[in-house]
Order: C-alpha cells, then sequence, then structure tokens
C-alpha cells in the first residue's frame, strides 16, 4: 500500500508540474491578439455594438490568472452620434490561480486608465445603454436558488484585492430632456490592499463640471473601508469629502450591501459659505441679503436605502437660524417628504429674490411667466408643476418669523401636500400682542385651482401691523376680523380678480391719522352758513398732515365680489363724533371708492390704499341745501296760505 501511495504522489506531481510548465508555456505558445476578430464578432452578436482592440492583449496563466488590454472602444447606441459610448487606453486584472481550488479569490492591483465613458439620455428619455441591458436581461437566466443550508454553494472563503488604481477617467452625462450636460473629469482612485480582515485607505479625486455657462469644482475624498462580502457588510471611516469650500465627514455601517443595501451612521457638515458653493456650481444667487446662507452647517445621524433617507438627531445652521428635529425622504423617483422642525427664528425676507430692475415703461424685467402666458409682467406666477408633483407631511414650529415684513412669533404652521392638493393647516402665531389662526389650501388638481382661505385675527395691534407689511402707518388700534374667501387662478393677478367671500372686523381704541372728521363737519357746516360761494368755501375744506381723528370703536362687515369689497355698514363712534358709510374697496386695482357720512354731511374716501384722499362731497351738500331751502320756502308758502285762509274765515264769520 506504502509502494501504491508514493506511486500515485509522483504521479500526482508529474501532473502538477506538466499543469504548471503549461500554464507558464501557454501565454507564449498561444497569442491572444490572433482572437481580436472573434471577440469582436462576439460582442456584435451579443450587444450589436462595435468592438474596436486597438492596442495589444497581453494574457498570462500562471501563478495569476488574468489578462490586460490596450486601446478599446465600443461603439455608441443608434441615434446618439459618433462618439464611443466607451474607450480606454489601459485596463487590465490579475487573479491567483492555486488559491480559487480553495474557494479563494487573491486579486492584483486592478488596473483602468483613459476610460471615457459618454452617457446620454435623449427628448424621449431613452439612454444610450438601455440596448446593453435589454441585451443582457433577455441572454441572462434566473441564477439557481441556493441549496437549503443558507450559503450558496459557490461561497467564497475568502477575497482580497491588492488594490484599485484608476487614473484619467472622464464620463460625461448628457440629457437632451432636461437640456442640461454634466461632466467628472480627471477622476482617479487608489486604494491600499482589500480584504474582509482590515480597513483599505482609499483617496480618490476629480473635477466636477456642471450649470450654465459650465464651471468646474475641484473635488476630493479620503476614507478607510472595511467589506465583508459573505455577511454582505460594509464600513466606511472617516470619510473625507472637501469641495468648493465645503467639507463633508462621515461614518457609514453598510449591510446587505448585495441584496438590499442599506446604511447608517453620522454626517457633520462644518460651518461653510453655502452662498460661494451654490454660486461655483452655476447657481446665481440674487438674494435681498447679499451676506444670506454665508453661514451653513449641519450634524445628523441618518439612515438610507435605495428606497428612502431618514435623518435624526439633526441639527443645522442657517445663517443666525438654528434648526432641529426629523426629516425623511421617501422613493427618490417620486419623492415624499416628511418632517417635524424646529426653529429659534429666521428672516424669510433676507432670502426673497432682490427686487428686479425697472424698464422704461415702469415693468419689471426678468419675470417668468413660463407656466402661465397670460401673466401680467411683474405678476407672481404660481409654480403648478412643482405644487402638483409635491408630496410633503410635516410641521414647523418657530419661534420667531420675519416674512414680507412681518413679524411674528410662536408660530405653528401643517402643511400636507399630495396629488396638487396643498394644505397649510391649521396655522397659529402670536402677533402685535394679538393672535392669528385660520388655514389655507390651494387644490391643483383641476385646470383651474382653487384657493380657500379661512383666517383670523384677535387684538391684534394694527399700527405696527399694517407699517411692517408695508401697507400703510395711518390706523391704529386693537383690531378683531375674521375672513372666509376662496379664489381661482394660476398667478396673484388672477386670483385677487376671483376672490369672493365674506369678513367681518371690529378696532378699539384706535386713531386715523391724516383726516380730522371733527373738524371737518365743522368747516363744512361753517362753509353751508356762508352768504358767499359755497362751492369754492367747501374746496378749501381738506385735511391737514397733522390732523387726526379718534374712535371708541370702529365695525363693520364685508362681502367679496371677484375681488371688489363691498361694506355697507360702517359704524364709527368717537368722543363727539360718529360715522356711517358705505363703499367698495377694488383689490385688483387697490383703490377705494367710500362715502361716510358725519352729522348726515358725506365725506368722499378715494384713492389708492397707499395715498387715500379725503373731501366733502360738496355736489350731494349743495343739493341738499337746495332742497332745504325749497323745503323752507314751500313750508312759509304753506304757512303764508294759512293765515290768508285763516283771515278770510274771520272776516266771512264778522259779517
Amino acid at each position: 500500500m506504502k509502494k501504491i501511495g508514493k506511486v500515485f504522489g509522483i504521479v500526482a506531481a508529474i501532473l502538477v508540474a506538466g499543469l504548471i510548465v503549461l500554464m507558464i508555456a501557454l501565454p507564449h505558445l498561444v497569442d491572444p491578439n490572433n482572437y481580436k476578430d472573434a471577440i469582436t464578432r462576439l460582442v456584435k452578436e451579443k450587444t450589436g455594438r462595435d468592438l474596436t482592440i486597438k492596442g495589444k492583449i497581453g494574457l498570462s496563466f500562471f501563478p495569476w490568472l488574468g489578462v490586460q488590454f490596450g486601446q478599446l472602444e465600443l461603439s455608441n447606441a443608434p441615434g446618439f452620434g459618433p462618439k464611443p459610448f466607451a474607450q480606454t487606453d489601459t485596463a487590465g486584472v490579475k487573479v491567483k490561480l492555486l488559491p480559487l481550488f480553495k474557494k479563494q479569490v487573491v486579486v492584483d492591483e486592478i488596473l483602468l486608465k483613459g476610460l471615457q465613458l459618454n452617457l446620454a439620455k435623449n427628448r424621449n428619455g431613452k439612454t444610450n445603454w438601455d440596448d446593453l441591458t435589454a441585451n443582457t436581461a433577455s441572454n441572462n437566466s434566473p441564477a439557481p436558488a441556493p441549496p437549503s443550508g443558507g450559503k450558496s454553494q459557490f461561497a467564497m472563503n475568502g477575497f482580497s484585492v491588492a488594490g484599485v488604481d484608476i487614473a484619467q477617467a472622464n464620463v460625461v452625462w448628457q440629457d437632451q430632456a432636461a437640456g442640461t450636460t454634466t461632466a467628472v473629469h480627471n477622476f482617479s482612485l487608489k486604494t491600499g490592499s482589500i480584504s474582509a480582515e482590515k480597513p483599505v485607505d482609499l483617496k480618490s479625486a476629480f473635477d466636477l463640471e456642471s450649470g450654465k455657462p459650465a464651471t468646474q469644482t475641484h473635488v476630493d475624498i479620503k476614507g478607510q473601508l472595511k467589506y465583508d462580502l459573505n455577511n454582505q457588510s460594509l464600513q466606511i471611516s472617516n470619510l473625507n469629502l472637501e469641495a468648493a469650500g465645503l467639507t463633508l465627514k462621515a461614518d457609514i455601517t453598510g449591510q446587505h450591501i448585495l441584496d438590499a443595501p442599506q446604511f447608517s451612521g453620522n454626517l457633520t457638515l462644518p460651518p461653510f459659505n453655502a452662498r460661494t458653493l451654490l454660486e461655483k456650481l452655476g447657481t446665481k444667487m440674487n438674494t435681498r441679503d447679499p451676506k444670506a446662507l454665508a453661514n451653513v452647517a449641519l450634524k445628523t445621524q441618518f439612515t438610507a436605502s435605495a428606497k428612502q433617507l431618514q435623518l435624526s438627531a439633526f441639527t443645522a445652521t442657517v445663517d443666525d437660524s438654528k434648526f432641529s428635529g426629523a426629516f425623511a425622504l421617501e422613493n427618490f423617483a417620486q419623492p415624499a417628504y416628511r418632517f417635524d422642525l424646529v426653529l429659534d427664528g429666521i428672516d424669510l425676507d433676507r432670502y426673497l429674490p432682490a427686487p428686479a430692475a425697472k424698464t422704461g415703461a415702469g415693468n419689471s424685467t426678468g419675470n417668468n411667466t413660463a407656466n402661465n402666458p397670460s401673466a401680467e409682467p411683474g405678476n407672481t406666477v404660481i409654480p403648478m408643476s412643482a405644487i402638483r408633483k409635491l408630496n410633503a407631511d410635516g410641521s414647523f414650529r418657530i419661534g420667531k418669523l420675519k416674512a414680507i415684513g412681518i413679524h411674528s412669533s410662536d408660530v405653528f404652521i401643517k402643511l400636507a401636500a399630495k396629488d396638487g392638493l396643498v394644505s397649510l393647516s391649521p396655522t397659529q402665531a402670536k402677533l402685535y400682542r394679538g393672535t392669528y389662526k385660520g388655514g389655507v389650501s390651494y387644490d391643483a388638481r383641476a385646470a383651474n385651482p382653487l384657493l380657500t382661505i379661512n383666517e383670523q385675527l384677535a387684538s391684534v395691534q394694527l399700527l405696527p401691523f399694517l407699517k411692517d407689511a408695508d401697507l400703510t402707518d395711518k390706523f391704529s388700534g386693537a383690531a378683531t376680523a375674521d375672513i372666509k374667501v376662496t379664489a381661482h387662478g394660476l398667478d396673484a393677478e388672477q386670483i385677487k380678480r376671483t376672490l369672493n367671500g365674506s369678513g367681518g372686523f371690529s378696532v378699539q381704541d384706535g386713531i386715523i391719522k391724516g383726516v380730522d372728521f371733527g373738524k371737518m363737519v365743522a368747516q363744512i357746516k361753517a362753509a353751508v352758513a356762508q352768504r358767499g360761494n359755497v362751492v369754492q368755501a367747501l374746496a378749501t375744506v381738506v385735511p391737514q398732515a397733522n390732523d387726526e381723528t379718534q374712535f371708541s370703536h370702529l365695525s363693520g362687515t364685508a362681502k367679496v365680489t371677484n375681488g371688489i369689497v363691498a361694506n355697507d355698514d360702517l359704524n364709527l363712534q368717537g368722543p363727539h363724533i360718529q360715522i356711517t358709510g358705505k363703499g367698495t374697496a377694488n383689490l385688483p386695482q387697490a383703490t377705494v371708492d367710500y362715502t361716510a357720512n358725519i352729522d348726515s354731511y358725506p365725506l368722499l374716501i378715494t384713492g389708492p390704499f397707499v395715498q387715500l384722499k379725503f373731501r366733502p362731497d360738496w355736489n350731494t351738500i349743495l343739493r341738499g341745501q337746495v332742497h332745504k331751502q325749497i323745503d323752507q320756502e314751500k313750508s312759509k308758502a304753506r304757512d303764508q296760505i294759512k293765515q290768508d285762509l285763516n283771515k278770510r274765515l274771520k272776516d266771512l264769520f264778522n259779517r
């Protein structure tokens, strides 16, 4: 038996030695370059593309099983121009042969130099790799299921790579449908030894080009990577990304990275100038505050998968504002946003677009009416496409808020948006020593969207409120009001013209500056009492700059019809005066046409909101005086007739 075993051992050694000799000799006996035509025919048969092998093919069998190509070029898909889909200068990989028999994969350095990849999508949404993936799907049969033991029968016992060296790679992505081009130039990736036993150092750099006009940003990435393919786990530590003045630091853990990738970790963005970054990426900044977005920072924990992203323990800084809370993004293809955010305070006016320059005709330049071609120049157009795509559900809690000049505190806003229906309800806040609550919805599901407003103010101080809103500084008092209106439209002007609904208001202990109604009534009475030119006397009855009217109570109701607000029950009560009135306010034109009655004397209030004019209605007053004189003359005539009749009756009886 020992002799037989010895014989088998000798035979096996001879066979192994012969196999090794054959492996060493094969590269010298077989020239793979003789098979270039066969390779290109096979690629043409499987993909329909032309593969051009310009450089030499290098082949090795022992101790490394490997292949190396020189220049390669793969043609583009039909309809995407003459540029190649992909081309390389050098590409190669080698796997150590003997460890394969132990189900161990030992890879030498993976080399790829001079890659040029041109990716594109046409106006119909078709990409220049759709045909490749379709061919792959049709040629590949489903992989056999692993045996009931759990692991595949081909599971590896080990996997390692001496390193990856990618240099001088360029990738261009052209989206013809969106009219955008993004490119990565001079991409490089260098790693240390890669194995499941220890972390691997990696370093990458590239130039990112995007925007119109195109701008370039240099990106550097460093970190450590550790993986375990059998357990499908991945760990990235000390990740550091630098680009355009931005530094991102992160630690990431991945699970099920081959079947259903899931990642978690923490992310930090130290303070950076987001304004400078956006401008470097081609986004022109035109905020009212030229220093807005100059100080931005972020720190959060996260979980992510192919379907969602969640941020927890979220804190952020944007200029002087501090944010915290939670945020989730679901379904990247059709994003759904979920959030609960708390802000200590924010001035939204800082981030609004700066006022546009005026043209010679007085209209603002640069207006965007693409969503609504019928919109008037300078009009605010509602972004219908964005509203109809928006899917969001969340709340904002804001300690202090400034928006369109108005200051408020303890703000709560609940946002719900889906399928074109956007609702801000409930909404509440404290403002100007009073309170606000209400709700607003915009239903864009129909061709003619519907706006619904239901709001209430209570005990709001009018003077600072109207002044901050840049409306007027002529009114003061504690106001309570409610309004319920609806409107249709695609822009602000259409909405103003279609407002319909009702409301009511009351103001306590206020002052109307710029007019003294009591003094005007006295002047009107004096003018009427004159025996001279009453019209000329009434024309001189005009308010003075320092005039004002104090009142203890002002109230009324209003009906809104197609943007016209009508009121017919005004009631103002002051220390020595009482006023009633009726009239209209035209919201689209921002004008007033109103008549106030003071001790039976009418006063006209007309003009734009910001510059109201007060004057006696001298025509009505004169007509009233004429009718009064006629009535007086009629009374005198009646008295005279009566006297004459009485005298005649007395004379008759005396006879």
